[in-house]
C-alpha cells in the first residue's frame, strides 16, 4: 500500500476505499499509516467498511493532514480508541465525518463532535451515542450545522424534540438546511413548534431550512406546528417535505397553496392517510406550487374521489410532475382502474404493489 500511493500522495485529493478489505489483510493499513501525513491535498478519505478494527482505525485518525475535509470510518467495530483520536486530533477543516456504527462509550463520540465546531454534516446512523448524550454535549458546539439527521439516536420523541430544541445554537439555526425526523415516533406539535422556532417560543426560526422530513406524529398537532410556520413566513426556502405515516390535515394543504412557493418535493410515504376533503385541498394547491416537480404519494387512499381532486389539481398546474404512486393491496382494483385511466394507461403493476413512475 505505501509503495503504491507514495508517489501519488502530493496530488492525491480523495481517496476511497469503502467495503475493502484490502487495508485490514495482513495488516496493510499499516502502510497507509505511513503515507498519509505526506498527504497534503487529501480532502476525502473513505475507509467505511473495511473491517480495521478500533485501533487501527484510531492509528489512521492521528496520522490525517490537517487539511481533510471528508472522512467517513463507518463501521461496527470503532469504539473509545477512535473516539479519543477524534477527539484529539488537529483537523480544523473538517466539515463532514461518518462515524456510523459507533460502539463505545456515547460520552467520547460527543466529546469528539464538540471538538469539531466547524462539522456540518455528522453522519451518526445506528451509534452508541444516544440523543441525550448528543443534544447535551455535542450539539450546543456545532455552530456550523447544516444537516441534522437523527436516524440510529433512538426515538425521536416529544423529550427528545424539546433536548434538540434547546440544543441548538443561534448560529446553527440559521445555518441548518436539512432535519431529517423520519423516525419520530410520539413526535408532538409543541415540541416541533419548540425545534423550529419562531412564533411565542422565544428561538429564532429555522429560516434557512431547505429539507424537513418527519413521521408519525402519534401525540398529534404535528402537522400543526408546521403549517403555523409556514404562514408565518418562518420556512420561506423550503424545498422538500418528507411525511411519512402521517395523517395528512386539511390545513397542511391549504398552508403549502398559501406558502409553499419554493416547493419542489412533496412525498407522503409509509402509511400516511390524506382524507377525500385533505385530497381536494392538496389538489387545490398543486397550481400554486409553481417549483413542484416531484409528487410522490405512496399513501393510503381508499375512495377514487380522492385520487379524482388530485389529478384535476396535478393537470390544472399546467407542467410536468413527476408522479410516484404505490396502492397498498386494499384498494387495488377500485383503484387501478382510476389510475390507469388519469394516467393513459402507463400504469403497470409491480409485484403486490401498484406503481406509476410516469411523468405527466
Amino acid at each position: 500500500v505505501r509503495r503504491a500511493l507514495q508517489p501519488l500522495a502530493p496530488s492525491l485529493c480523495a481517496l476511497l476505499l469503502q467495503r475493502s478489505t484490502l487495508l485490514s489483510a495482513g495488516r496493510c493499513w499499516e502502510g497507509l499509516v505511513e503515507v498519509l501525513p505526506s498527504m497534503t491535498a487529501l480532502r476525502r478519505l473513505d475507509v467505511s467498511g473495511c473491517g480495521l478494527g478500533d485501533e487501527a482505525t484510531a492509528a489512521l485518525v492521528r496520522a490525517l493532514p490537517r487539511g481533510l475535509e471528508d472522512l467517513k470510518l463507518g463501521d461496527y467495530r470503532i469504539a473509545n480508541a477512535t473516539a479519543e483520536a477524534l477527539r484529539d486530533a488537529a483537523l480544523p477543516s473538517l466539515v463532514e465525518l461518518s462515524v456510523a456504527g459507533f460502539r463505545g462509550r456515547g460520552e467520547l463520540l460527543a466529546e469528539a463532535l464538540a471538538s469539531m465546531p466547524q462539522l456540518r454534516c455528522p453522519r451518526l446512523a445506528d451509534c452508541e451515542l444516544g440523543m441525550e448524550v448528543f443534544a447535551r454535549l455535542a450539539l450546543p458546539r456545532l455552530d456550523a450545522l447544516q444537516v441534522l439527521d437523527l436516524v440510529g439516536l433512538g426515538a425521536v420523541d416529544a423529550h427528545a424534540l424539546s433536548l434538540l430544541a434547546s440544543g441548538l445554537s443561534p448560529r446553527a439555526r440559521s445555518s441548518l438546511r436539512v432535519l431529517d425526523l423520519m423516525l419520530g415516533a410520539g413526535v408532538d406539535g409543541p415540541g416541533m413548534a419548540a425545534l423550529l422556532g419562531g412564533g411565542q417560543s422565544g428561538a429564532a426560526p429555522l429560516s434557512g431550512l431547505r429539507e424537513l422530513s418527519f413521521g408519525r406524529d402519534e401525540a398529534g398537532g404535528t402537522c400543526g406546528a408546521v403549517v403555523a410556520a409556514l404562514d408565518r413566513g418562518e420556512l420561506p426556502v423550503l424545498r422538500i417535505l418528507r411525511l411519512y405515516g402521517v395523517c395528512v390535515e386539511v390545513a397542511l394543504a391549504e398552508a403549502l397553496g398559501r406558502a409553499g412557493t419554493q416547493l419542489q418535493e412533496l412525498e407522503l410515504t409509509g402509511d400516511s392517510q390524506v382524507s377525500d376533503e385533505a385530497a381536494a385541498a392538496l389538489g387545490a394547491a398543486m397550481p400554486r406550487m409553481p417549483r413542484l416537480r416531484k409528487f410522490d404519494a405512496r399513501v393510503a387512499l381508499y375512495t377514487t374521489e380522492g385520487l379524482w381532486a388530485l389529478e384535476a389539481g396535478i393537470k390544472s398546474a399546467g407542467r410536468q410532475l413527476q408522479c410516484g404512486r404505490l396502492l397498498n393491496d386494499r384498494s387495488l382494483e377500485a383503484d387501478y382502474a382510476a389510475w390507469a385511466m388519469m394516467f393513459g394507461g402507463r400504469v403497470g403493476w409491480s409485484g403486490r404493489f401498484l406503481l406509476d413512475v410516469d411523468d405527466i
